[in-house]
């Protein structure tokens, strides 16, 4: 971090302390050894390290009162003067500063740090270690979707939808957190890592503004906090809720500490987890109103991130246009090794272990789900507790292993206890009746959270759960004896709620489940807790298989949730599984489209579905991919939906890209499907496409770009590759008006993977094509270096000097060799500087690259930038800047010469001091105190000038004639010509230490 933010975080005191003692000494002409000696002779000697600390500004020590004494007497500085009145103040107010209690932003931030993240579900696994969020956590891949584009996941979202900065290269999901925009979306599936990253974000960043980052503070707040209270408030309780957590007697943080930037230019980035958990639609909307008036109004201050499942389009519409969505990418095959060996740490060789466990996976329908982040805990902790037992026969298993799990670890840390503590305080108001209603409450607990879970996400119940439980119980619960309180059966169920693993305590005293997906489960479960209840359900059977898979159809009949139900209703015993297995085979066997597609995503899911349904749906679906007269993206969609079956592995997509009787938009969208699932058919089927005289170029595009992306991700065999390289090489060779320059440079480049020698030469062929952008040339230089240096560097030099190429990309050509050939770098950038046919800009940001490798002759070239009445104001000012921190002598000259000049645009000016204060204060302060009384220069302008002139007069040594003279023109600027009224300047003059 920067010196000026450096200081700015020591005590501030102390620094003056020392900074007016070291005026003093140059005042009289004195140095630290002399002051030793004079101290010495004095008969009160001071060390020569506690003198060093006394006079060091950046020394967090403050001196002691007998050697602040010391140091005033062999500094002419009686005790009775009140020069010695204020260095004796500053003394105290330093060593208060040392003292005072940490602030409340210190406080919340340590609180976090101290906290170690742990997942919100975490079973008790007898014998064996559950690591944290942290131990464990892999870094997951992000990718840029249009707004357009939230409704569904990549594989389910055409290609005229998606974008990214780079199309074929997923971004690392961290780097959301650091964009620029005040709000950004972050959209994964049900258990797809949202909530993990906002977490580990959030630790993460508060690790490096504990170590003098200037990071956005980030505060986790959950969504639904967020109806109908003031932003400010929420942020609050979400913060004091962390201090409390670790400083349980500390006070809870106040509200105005939220209403601003917590630190200047550093914003508070508020991270909005489960805002797809807000049931009703209205209550949402009310959120996103919340943040879009809040960045309205105060950008500056508050950045957002909202984690959230795929919503309708039309909901987050309200957020703006400008407002960048990401897609979080699921596990690849390597991420999910990697997470299982970190969970299993605590196990004899952890690496065999992982191999173990994601090879047990691969043959089962839980493959695809454990690279969710989610599933993956699971089924981690599945494995860990009873290897033997592993793996579950499907999703639903998996989660009733795993609230089995969490429930038998209830039971583990002596709930039973607690409870019994709870029945006894409601029994001593209320008697043996109060006693026997509290046990019937107990044993009915799992299901009145099941019934808790249903009301919440499928009726939008938003009661709080001690109100709402008595309600969802049978007669017995609900009669509760008149000899209790309302409050004491308040205070007995928010007991009960407390010890259990399945919800957790909000700030406000509510109570919530930690995951939807869970939620869901638990709710499925009460929706088919019987006969009766799994019949209705089994009645909206038809109706569900005709939704369409959008948003809209998705908030009413989840497709998690229908998934948990199914499990329930196909499980041995249920009564209803036979009834349910033929309405879905008859939705298959009459080729409903709709049906089809909800099928094969609930076997995606990891559904478990009778051979009979999966059988007709794949037959379906193969026949629907290749009916001519079916729209050519419903085919393609068949198609994809077919190897979510597991029946077809990508076949049939590479079918539909080599069709050419099938349109272009469909056959992209078909090359994007299968890129992501099998990389050695994808290359074959796009290199083919792509040497298909009947593709437009636009179409062509699309396919190279994708192929590049499968080049650079898959390990593709010796015909594949050679395939592969044939077709980018063609590509990236024939120019055509009608394809970007940029996707051919990406082919090249992708072809540096497959055939090095060929790309060098095509690479060199681009960036020497003067029909290309520069920027483009540039690219393709900076690719050749890599390959072959020798021929980058011709071509670098060639752009460099060509007067064609716009001169931003000049000069990040002669950048592009200062690390391979500096001295021609060096030669191009000092020619690039002083040519006065280049841009103002564009000379300056030549001399700060040529200072890079020569600084003697940078230092000259600057000099004259400064001097150059050619050049724009700004960027005069700038050379200056760089030229103070190269050769302080001669940019004291250079800037002094800038500072005067009337004719200079008055915020250049002030620059040009500010750049010079430290080199010359005396001389800047002389300049600014010119500017403050010239009455002709705007007024904001003075005014700046009368901040910088402050800060200068305060901070840095100073002669006294310098001083008083700026000081007289402070008390100008205010009063006017007449001054100060009886002697309020010589007190001024007194307290600034003159």
């Amino acid at each position: 971090m920067g010196e000026k933010a450096s200081r700015e975080r020591l005590n501030p005191f102390k620094r003056q302390l020392s900074e007016q003692l070291r005026a003093r000494m140059k005042e009289l002409g004195k140095s630290e050894p002399g002051l030793l000696v004079a101290a010495g002779i004095a008969g009160s000697p001071i060390g020569k390290g506690t003198l060093n600390q006394a006079l060091n500004p950046a020394h967090p020590s403050v001196p002691s009162e007998r050697t602040l004494a010391a140091i005033c007497a062999v500094l002419d500085v009686e005790p009775t003067t009140p020069t010695f009145r204020r260095l004796a103040g500053l003394r105290q107010r330093a060593q208060d500063h040392e003292t005072l209690e940490p602030s409340p932003l210190n406080r919340y931030l340590e609180a976090v740090n101290a906290s170690v993240p742990e997942h919100p579900y975490t079973p008790v696994s007898v014998g064996k270690r559950v690591p944290g969020l942290v131990d464990v956590y892999v870094r997951q891949q992000a990718r840029r979707r249009l707004q357009g584009g939230t409704g569904g996941s990549p594989g389910e979202t055409a290609v005229g939808r998606q974008i990214d900065d780079e199309p074929d290269v997923p971004l690392p999901a961290d780097r959301v957190f650091l964009r620029e925009e005040p709000v950004c979306v972050l959209l994964a599936p049900p258990g797809g890592g949202k909530s993990t990253l906002l977490r580990h974000q959030r630790a993460v960043s508060v690790g490096r503004l504990l170590h003098g980052s200037d990071v956005g503070v980030p505060v986790l707040v959950r969504a639904g906090a967020l109806v109908g209270a003031p932003l400010r408030t929420v942020l609050a309780q979400a913060a004091s809720a962390e201090v409390r957590r670790g400083m349980p007697l500390d006070d809870d943080l106040p509200d105005a500490l939220f209403a601003g930037k917590p630190k200047d230019l550093v914003p508070w980035l508020v991270l909005v987890d489960g805002f797809d958990e807000i049931s009703d639609g209205d209550s949402r909307r009310i959120v996103l109103e919340t943040i879009t008036t809040v960045v309205k109004r105060n950008a500056a201050s508050y950045r957002f991130v909202v984690a959230t499942r795929p919503l309708p389009e039309h909901e987050l519409e309200a957020l703006g246009d400008d407002v960048p969505c990401f897609w979080l990418e699921p596990f690849t095959p390597t991420n999910l090794l990697n997470y299982a060996e970190k969970y299993f740490r605590s196990l004899d060789d952890p690496e065999r272990h992982a191999t173990v466990f994601t090879a047990m996976l691969e043959p089962t329908r839980l493959a695809e789900p454990a690279r969710t982040p989610l599933m993956a805990y699971m089924l981690c902790q599945l494995y860990l507790t009873d290897p033997d037992r592993f793996p579950p026969n499907g999703r639903s298993a998996v989660y009733e292993e795993f609230v089995t799990q969490l429930r038998r670890g209830d039971r583990a840390k002596d709930i039973s206890d607690g409870q019994q503590q709870a029945v006894d305080a409601l029994g001593r108001n209320g008697g043996l009746a109060a006693e026997q209603w509290a046990m019937a409450v107990i044993e009915r607990l799992p299901q009145l959270i099941e019934h808790l879970a249903y009301v919440r996400i499928r009726q939008n119940e938003s009661t709080a759960a001690v109100d709402v439980l008595p309600r969802l119980g049978d007669e017995v619960v609900a009669c509760c004896p008149t000899g209790v309180s309302h409050g004491d059966r308040q205070a007995f169920l928010r007991e009960l709620l407390r010890h259990s693993s399945l919800v957790v305590e909000r700030p406000d005293g509510d109570f919530e489940f930690p995951h939807l997906t869970i939620t869901e489960y638990l709710a499925a479960r009460h929706a088919t807790r019987n006969l009766a209840s799994g019949s209705r359900v089994l009645d909206e059977l038809p109706e569900i298989l005709l939704q369409d898979g959008s948003p809209v159809d998705a908030e009413r009949h989840d497709p998690s949730y229908i998934g948990f139900v199914l499990d329930r209703l196909f499980a041995p015993g249920s009564g209803l599984g036979g009834e349910a297995s033929r309405i879905l085979e008859r939705s298959a066997n009459g080729h409903t489209f709709r049906a089809c597609l909800f099928i094969a995503d609930q076997a995606q899911r990891g559904t478990l579905l009778p051979d009979p349904v999966v059988q007709a749906t794949a037959h379906a679906l193969r026949s629907i991919a290749r009916i001519p007269e079916i729209d050519g993206s419903d085919r393609v969609r068949a198609a994809e939906a077919l190897t979510w079956l597991s029946e077809d592995s990508g076949q049939m997509l590479a079918e539909l890209i080599s069709n050419t009787g099938l349109g272009e938009g469909a056959r992209c969208q078909a090359a994007v499907a299968l890129t992501r699932l099998d990389g050695q058919y994808a290359a074959r089927a796009l290199a083919g496409a792509m040497e298909d005289p009947s593709l437009r170029p636009s179409a062509r595009m699309t396919m190279a770009d994708e192929l590049s992306g499968v080049v650079r991700n898959t390990g593709l065999s010796h015909f594949v590759r050679l395939r592969a390289a044939d077709a980018l090489d063609h590509f990236a060779r024939t120019p055509d008006r009608q394809i970007a320059d940029i996707t051919r440079i990406r082919a090249a480049e992708a072809l540096t993977l497959l055939d090095p020698v060929r790309a060098a030469d095509v690479l060199g062929l681009l960036g020497r094509d003067a029909c290309i952008a520069g920027v483009d040339r540039v690219r393709a230089a900076e690719a050749l270096v890599v390959l072959e240096p020798a021929g980058g560097v011709r071509v670098l030099v060639l752009l460099a000097g060509d007067f064609g190429v716009g001169a931003f990309d000049r000069v990040r050509a002669a950048e592009a060799m200062l690390r391979v050939e500096p001295r021609r770098a060096a030669e191009a950038l000092e020619v690039l500087a002083v040519d006065d046919r280049l841009d103002s800009h564009g000379r300056v940001r030549a001399c700060e690259g040529l200072t890079r490798v020569d600084p003697q002759r940078a230092a000259k070239v600057l000099d004259m930038l400064v001097r150059d009445r050619g050049l724009d104001d700004s960027d005069r000012a700038r050379a200056g800047e760089v030229l103070a921190r190269l050769d302080p002598q001669r940019a004291v000259s250079a800037l002094a010469y800038l500072a005067g000049k009337a004719s200079i645009d008055g915020s250049c000016r002030l620059r040009a001091v500010e750049a010079m204060m430290d080199l010359a204060p005396d001389d800047g302060a002389a300049i600014l105190t010119s500017l403050i009384n010239d009455a002709d220069i705007s007024g904001s302008v003075r005014m700046l000038a009368v901040q910088v002139l402050t800060r200068l007069i305060r901070s840095r040594p100073l002669s006294r004639p310098a001083r008083l003279s700026g000081i007289e023109a402070l008390d100008r600027y205010v009063y006017g010509p007449g001054g100060r009224p009886g002697g309020a300047l010589v007190r001024l003059l007194e307290q600034w230490g003159t």
